[in-house]
């Protein structure tokens, strides 16, 4: 009876084992450092042709990329899968009247990012109000 009990016992122990492997192995990678991701979507908009907006975190804290137009830049912190845009974020002011529509929902949207989400090469920024902007990772 108690080498059943034992069995049985070893048994449980393998089974929650291979449960908590198989969660930790589903966790969201860090996100890239020094890496730049070319914007495909902000929320509903496409971004289909042209220069499209892209983002770069750099290991220092800063962030920079263009808006598909003009340049921007600021600062960042991480705490696991979130992310904090700092408020004070600086841009260039050039006029581009085709990419108008493409950088007002882009800096409308990005400075709310508050989490993201790795798969393989995309990567999907959530802002605080469940807008998704998507990106990949640029050649």
């Amino acid at each position: 009876m108690k080498t059943i009990k034992k069995k049985l016992a070893i048994m449980a122990f393998g089974v929650v084992s291979l449960f908590a492997v198989s969660c930790a192995a589903k966790k969201n990678p860090a996100l890239p450092l020094d890496v730049t991701y070319q914007i495909t979507s902000i929320g509903d908009y496409k971004i289909t042709e042209g220069q499209k907006p892209d983002v770069n975190f750099a290991k220092d804290g800063r962030f920079f990329g263009t808006t598909g137009c003009n340049r921007y830049f600021g600062q960042y912190t991480l705490d696991g899968q979130n992310i904090k845009i700092a408020e004070n974020m600086g841009m260039t002011r050039m006029f581009c009247h085709d990419k108008d529509e493409q950088e007002r929902k882009f800096t409308q949207a990005f400075p709310k990012v508050v989490k993201y989400e790795i798969k393989g090469d995309k990567v999907t920024f959530t802002t605080s109000d469940g807008m998704k902007i998507e990106g990949v990772k640029a050649e």
